[in-house]
């Protein structure tokens, strides 16, 4: 029991270790006011979050080491999850195809994350937007799917635990959803307008907050590889 309390904290902390890069990511950038500039302005007040983890050393490398050892751990959960999975589903059929979604949409997803982090907008803005798009298009599909997979489970089966975890799984979705549309708020607000980043950076760095929040949970809730 103290393995599984131990081994858990640690997937919460590697988890998380990608708002303590970006922390220092914009820290580095503020002290060195190296890269808050933009293509179009440069009274910006804090960097924009692309520029801030994906432009100047040793910015880059910090953020792509966080994301590297956060995927592992997220990635050491999903198979975990999926293994013990197996060993309990009920479901055949359809319902059993699609209670696979999940796994293979959460793997799509960190790889597309990896891949945006290594290849940066400066680097190639086409694929970087590309890998972004594919993130944010899998993390949803996993979301919306594994919501599913769990109601269609809770019809054959009554477990206030499980009702407690769909219900704050719901929660987590709409506050990813929100990050989503924030994210694509102030991306358009960029590219037609191109005001100062102030506001709009916040903005931009509390979504990214939210989603960091989302994957913490998802190991909190799942930990157990009940769903």
């Amino acid at each position: 029991m103290l393995f599984i309390a131990t081994f858990r904290h640690v997937c919460i902390a590697a988890s998380s270790l990608p708002a303590g890069a970006l922390v220092i990511c914009v820290l580095l950038c503020l002290a060195t006011n190296s890269c808050v500039q933009t293509h179009c302005t440069d009274a910006n007040f804090l960097p924009s979050l692309s520029a801030a983890v994906g432009s100047n050393e040793p910015q880059k490398t910090i953020w792509i080491i966080s994301i590297l050892i956060s995927s592992a751990w997220r990635l050491l959960i999903l198979l975990n999850s999926y293994i013990n999975s197996r060993k309990f589903n009920s479901f055949s059929g359809g319902h059993l195809s699609l209670s696979n979604l999940p796994y293979l949409s959460s793997f799509i997803e960190i790889f597309s994350l990896n891949m945006l982090s290594i290849v940066s907008s400066s680097d190639n803005y086409i694929q970087h937007r590309n890998y972004f798009c594919a993130f944010a298009l899998f993390s949803v599909v996993y979301m919306i799917t594994d919501v599913y997979v769990l109601q269609l489970r809770l019809k054959t089966t009554e477990n206030a635990f499980l009702s407690n975890i769909l219900r704050k799984k719901i929660y987590l979705m709409a506050f990813y959803l929100i990050c989503l549309l924030i994210d694509g708020l102030c991306y358009w607000i960029h590219m037609t307008f191109c005001p100062p980043y102030g506001t709009f950076n916040k903005l931009q760095y509390l979504s990214n907050i939210l989603v960091i929040l989302f994957i913490v949970g998802k190991i909190l809730n799942s930990f157990l590889c009940i769903v």
